[in-house]
């Protein structure tokens, strides 16, 4: 069985990396506003120190691009 280039993903694939990387920094930032907040997404608690009003896709901006 062969394998068709432009399926196969490897990691110089830059769609590949570019997908990879804004999965890891979502789940990131989505991490470090729950422990700011003190409490995970439609979590309700006493201790919690405030509230999100969701986001929007944005397309971010760098020199060189």
């Amino acid at each position: 069985m062969t394998q068709n280039k432009s399926t196969k993903k490897t990691i110089n694939d830059a769609d590949f990396l570019k997908q990879i990387v804004q999965t890891y920094l979502q789940e990131y930032l989505e991490q470090e506003m729950a422990l700011y907040l003190g409490a995970l997404p439609y979590e309700r608690n006493t201790t919690r120190k405030g509230y999100r009003n969701g986001y929007k896709p944005r397309l971010v901006e760098y020199p060189g691009r």
